[in-house]
């Protein structure tokens, strides 16, 4: 890919660190597919990561899952498409991201949903959906962003008095958590160079960071390992970077990521174990064992 430059030192660094620190067995199962039909259009790809986390000026360690599957998705109400007419319907990719870990004697669990349309994708901002909520011993937040004629309509509910309740309008830029999926449906039509971005919702939650669009670079270039890629994006105003490890070759499964701030470590992620599954169907009791398969605690 010509588009790709070399890597940079300072994630060389890092790439060193986590090969070292990990097993040598690639996570993922060998596929064979080359296009959204022969991939998406079946079961869902599920990957565990090893998470490091900082928090309360610790550095604490946790689980991150990933969980990609494709749905129709009705574009007017903006929810999934069970039943009725089918006209506002279009098939996305959705991303469901989970963030778990401890800190002292309380868990945190972050989740956020991403919807991105698989079909038509070009150079310009088309993520569709985001909705975050976030769970910890002192209370409940959730963060919905819908794009809908020509705007990002945002809402934000928090327990804490200097965020309280939220509904205000963004303009129609990128965002941060759909470049997760246009990474993996076509890294090619990533942003790069400058433009504006609103920060990944999991960095807003927990650094409280105003919801706005931010100054913005990123690049696209290869990896330390054959057959990889890295995306990174730079806010220079909160002087966080984030560098996401990419298969080259299609279906770009995520090797893992690098999360910078102020130079040093906010959160990394380490892709350990991935499987395709029917995942909805396996709701009973005797299904537990695919937990183990997934690197999860059974409970």
């Amino acid at each position: 890919m010509a588009f790709l430059t070399a890597m940079k030192p300072w994630f060389w660094l890092f790439s060193l660190f986590i090969a070292g620190c990990s097993s040598a067995k690639d996570p993922f199962p060998e596929t064979s597919a080359t296009n959204a039909s022969d991939y998406w259009f079946d079961r869902a790809e599920i990957t565990r990561y090893e998470l490091t986390q900082f928090r309360y000026g610790e550095i604490l360690t946790g689980d991150s899952l990933l969980i990609f599957v494709s749905e129709p998705f009705l574009t007017d109400k903006q929810v999934k498409h069970e039943f009725g007419p089918d006209e506002n319907a279009v098939p996305v990719l959705k991303l469901n991201r989970i963030r778990s870990f401890t800190t002292g004697i309380y868990d945190y669990r972050l989740m956020a949903s991403i919807f991105h349309p698989i079909e038509n994708i070009s150079a310009i901002p088309a993520g569709l959906k985001i909705a975050m909520s976030a769970t910890e011993w002192c209370g409940v937040a959730f963060l919905q962003i819908n794009r809908r004629d020509g705007e990002l309509e945002t809402e934000l509910r928090s327990y804490f008095q200097s965020e309280s309740d939220q509904d205000l309008n963004l303009p129609d830029t990128w965002t941060e958590d759909e470049l997760w999926l246009r990474l993996r449906i076509d890294p090619t039509s990533l942003p790069t160079g400058e433009f504006e971005a609103v920060p990944e919702v999991f960095y807003q939650r927990l650094s409280h960071i105003p919801l706005a669009a931010y100054s913005a670079s990123a690049e696209l270039y290869a990896g330390k390992d054959t057959g990889t890629s890295i995306y990174e994006i730079t806010y220079p105003e909160m002087s966080r970077t984030l560098a996401i490890t990419f298969e080259r070759d299609y279906p770009h499964r995520i090797h893992g990521w690098t999360e910078m701030v102020e130079g040093k470590l906010f959160s990394k992620g380490e892709a350990t174990h991935s499987e395709r599954l029917y995942y909805w169907e396996l709701k009973q009791s005797e299904d537990i064992h695919y937990r183990e398969k997934l690197g999860l605690p059974a409970n």
